[in-house]
């Protein structure tokens, strides 16, 4: 569990926001109602039993991949705008091989409304045991 905490941290707070985190409490009364909200859910986080997504944007580079494969979570899924047939969590979204990353997942695809996303089979996914 500890090694997914060492990854996030590392690689989300230095590289993707420069060591800082902004928690924008919206809805509360006051930041000590935010904060205690903030911790009351962060106890409730099954480590032994999260599903971790990484998506190929942002700076993800190959090296953020081998290193995401690495890690030791069997429910884990790399959402890549390419094939990597050496990354066994790795899954190749169609549409994005003539760009640098993945593009916007949330983005409408043909006629009848599916999404992008939706070539990613999430049931399966979530209920594998």
């Amino acid at each position: 569990m500890q090694s997914l905490q060492r990854f996030l941290i590392k690689r989300v707070l230095r590289d993707f926001w420069g060591g800082v985190i902004h928690v924008y409490f919206l809805h509360y009364q006051s930041f000590e109602e935010g904060v205690s909200a903030w911790k009351r859910r962060a106890r409730r986080i099954q480590w032994n039993n999260i599903f971790v997504v990484l998506s190929e944007k942002d700076g993800c580079t190959k090296k953020c991949l081998e290193e995401f494969e690495h890690l030791s979570y069997e429910n884990k899924v790399a959402l890549t705008h390419v094939e990597y047939p050496d990354i066994t969590c790795g899954f190749y979204v169609k549409g994005y091989e003539n760009c640098n990353e993945l593009g916007n997942i949330m983005d409408f695809k043909g006629f009848w409304g599916h999404k992008v996303y939706d070539q990613f089979d999430w049931v399966k996914f979530l209920n594998q045991k």
